[in-house]
């Protein structure tokens, strides 16, 4: 046999052989390089080194600043306890309004005016129902019928829900004209000025006394030193808070203070029992009133020495 053929014939094969297992490795190797270089990449390790499970991205809060607001809670259906109903007081009862005339008392006329009946007299701190007003006068019940009686004299108490008169400190009736009051002390003054003598100096309560006492007078129609009520000047002026027993008065009616002081002073001596006091040298003090009735005005002056 030849030998040198059939080494070469073992040597062909041999070397198929080889390249063949050549191939199939290189193959293999190809394909796990294929299969690692497609591979997704791996996460990063934790601190820990060891690689985390794979993550999701989590967005960063926004924070946007509102302005702050009280907030008033809302009362929701069933949950707010029931408001009890506020239990009503029981009606007071109205009082009845009554007058209660003053000092002087008061005469009783069947209508607002002095010019009208007179058909009675209240005394001082007498009572009557009260009815109402009108102007200057005031309703009240009068033995069973509606009369009238002079508003400043009297003083009507608890008539809440009427209207009433609310006197003044220092009362001044709506007759009274009060100008003609300061303007008829100044003419005195100045008479006595004239005849050397001190002024009268002012008296509150001689006011008071001459005011009433003029008032009284415009509404019976009668001018004279007695009250209505029969009070004297001294009773009057210790009515009125007033001290003394050295007192005088002087009246009289007339257009005007200038034509009371002429009247006054118009007397010849001695026979002059209204000069006298109009310049009298024992008196010091004085309270002059005139208060209008219709077309007539009363002049009232009264004197004093405490």
């Amino acid at each position: 046999m030849d030998r040198s053929l059939f080494s070469r014939q073992n040597w062909w094969r041999d070397g198929l052989m080889v390249l063949g297992w050549l191939f199939v490795v290189g193959l293999a190797i190809g394909m796990v390089w294929y299969s690692f270089a497609n591979q997704p990449a791996a996460p990063p390790a934790d601190e820990s080194g060891d690689a985390g499970p794979p993550s999701q991205a989590i967005a960063s809060p926004t924070y946007v600043l509102l302005p702050t607001a009280t907030l008033t809670p809302t009362p929701q259906p069933g949950l707010s306890s029931p408001t009890p109903e506020p239990t009503a007081a029981p009606p007071s009862p109205t009082p009845t309004p009554y007058i209660v005339s003053g000092a002087d008392g008061v005469n009783v006329r069947t209508g607002p005016d002095t010019s009208f009946e007179r058909i009675g007299y209240l005394d001082p701190d007498g009572r009557a129902d009260y009815v109402g007003v009108e102007g200057d006068w005031v309703q009240i019940r009068y033995e069973g019928e509606v009369a009238y009686v002079y508003g400043p004299l009297v003083t009507i108490v608890e008539a809440q829900a009427a209207e009433a008169i609310a006197p003044p400190e220092t009362p001044a009736p709506s007759g009274e004209i009060v100008v003609w009051s300061e303007e008829l002390a100044q003419l005195i003054n100045q008479q006595r000025a004239a005849q050397g003598l001190p002024a009268y100096t002012y008296s509150e309560p001689l006011k008071q006394a001459a005011l009433l006492h003029a008032v009284d007078s415009a509404d019976r129609g009668e001018l004279s030193h007695l009250g209505s009520d029969g009070s004297t000047l001294s009773v009057r002026v210790s009515r009125a808070g007033y001290s003394s027993e050295n007192v005088s008065e002087i009246t009289v009616t007339g257009p005007a203070p200038q034509f009371a002081i002429e009247w006054w002073m118009n007397e010849t001596p001695p026979n002059d029992p209204h000069r006298s006091q109009v310049l009298s040298a024992s008196m010091t003090e004085m309270g002059v009133a005139v208060v209008a009735a219709g077309d007539t005005y009363y002049f009232v002056a009264v004197f004093g020495q405490p």
